[in-house]
């Protein structure tokens, strides 16, 4: 069970069914996921433009892959919830 808080009086609170789950990726060598981002953002660059912040590439791929994870997740948590 979840407690659902709403603004106001805690009567409005309301426990609702749900699942938690946990969840993993891949694992990766950082390294080469690091090395592979910052040749994918090097590519990108052409003629006069400047070169992007490498640091800043990693850690949007980084971010693409923990939203992937959520999506696919959520769609997991759906299915449970919708069983029981």
């Amino acid at each position: 069970m979840l407690l659902q808080v709403h603004q106001g009086n805690m009567e409005d609170d309301e426990a609702t069914q749900d699942v938690v789950r946990l969840t993993a990726g891949p694992v990766l060598s950082c390294p080469e996921f690091r090395d592979r981002v910052k040749t994918e953002a090097d590519a990108g660059v052409s003629g006069n433009e400047e070169a992007p912040d490498k640091k800043q590439a990693v850690a949007d791929a980084i971010m693409a892959e923990l939203e992937k994870l959520h999506i696919a997740g959520e769609q997991k948590r759906k299915q449970f919830l919708n069983q029981g």
